[in-house]
C-alpha cells in the first residue's frame, strides 16, 4: 500500500496487495453506519473491470455508491478498491 499525503491534511492511498484490498473492503463495509458526515470526504476507485450502471468506470465514487445492500440489510462492497482518497474538506 502506497500513501501520498497532501498539504491540506488529505491523502491518496494506492491499494496493490490482496491483503490490503480485503482490509479496505472490510473498513468500507463495517464503517458504513458509523461514518455520518464522512461520506463526502472519501472517494473510492474500484478495479478497472467495475462499471457503474451507466457504463462509466467506477472511479471517484463515494463510499455509498460502492456498497450494495442485501435483503437482510447487510452491505457489501461490489468491487475491489484500488484507490482510496480522503479530503478533510470534502470533494
Amino acid at each position: 500500500m502506497k500513501v501520498e499525503y497532501d498539504e491540506f491534511g488529505g491523502f491518496e492511498m494506492d491499494i496493490e496487495d490482496g491483503r490490503d484490498i480485503l482490509w479496505i473492503k472490510q473498513l468500507i463495509e463495517n464503517s458504513s453506519e458509523s461514518r455520518d458526515g464522512l461520506n463526502d470526504k472519501f472517494e473510492v476507485d474500484l478495479e478497472s473491470m467495475c462499471q457503474m450502471e451507466d457504463g462509466s468506470p467506477a472511479t471517484g465514487i463515494s463510499i455509498e455508491q460502492c456498497l450494495l445492500k442485501e435483503k437482510d440489510g447487510s452491505k457489501y462492497c461490489w468491487g475491489n478498491p484500488v484507490k482510496l482518497r480522503f479530503n478533510p474538506f470534502g470533494f
